[in-house]
């Protein structure tokens, strides 16, 4: 069951300026995750229990749409029984898989095209630890 949205997501050019921006606005830096090659790939930031995530341009999903909304997340408790609810209301969906941030993720597009992220937050996540560290606000 979705039970709550779990964040949005922009793209950008520079991590540093829109990381220090949405600091001035009382978001908190929550961690970062990194690309294969090492180099910062997703600056996670915190509103309460809302994640904004800031991802550099040009990386998978995103398919050169550019600069600004990338996607928004919707958290689910249970993603296996929340797919074959979606299944049995005619929504098609990707395969669920591991993510990089150690959550079970997949992928709906709404009528227009636009992509919805279900997240299962697993025990031990980088989310998981920074809401277990600074708690709900």
């Amino acid at each position: 069951m979705i039970y709550e949205f779990g964040h949005a997501a922009i793209t950008t050019r520079d991590l540093k300026v829109m990381r220090e921006f949405y600091e001035k606005l009382g978001l908190t830096y929550a961690f970062t995750l990194k690309d294969e090659g090492g180099s910062d790939w997703i600056v996670y930031m915190r509103l309460g229990s809302f994640f904004l995530e800031l991802i550099r341009s040009g990386e998978d999903a995103h398919k050169g749409r550019g600069y600004g909304l990338a996607h928004v997340c919707f958290l689910v408790d249970d993603m296996y029984k929340t797919l074959q609810d979606l299944k049995s209301r005619g929504v098609s969906t990707t395969e669920p898989a591991m993510g990089k941030d150690g959550n079970i993720q997949c992928w709906v597009k709404d009528p227009e095209g636009n992509d919805i992220e279900l997240m299962q937050i697993l025990p031990g996540s980088p989310q998981a630890k920074a809401v277990s560290r600074e708690g709900m606000r």
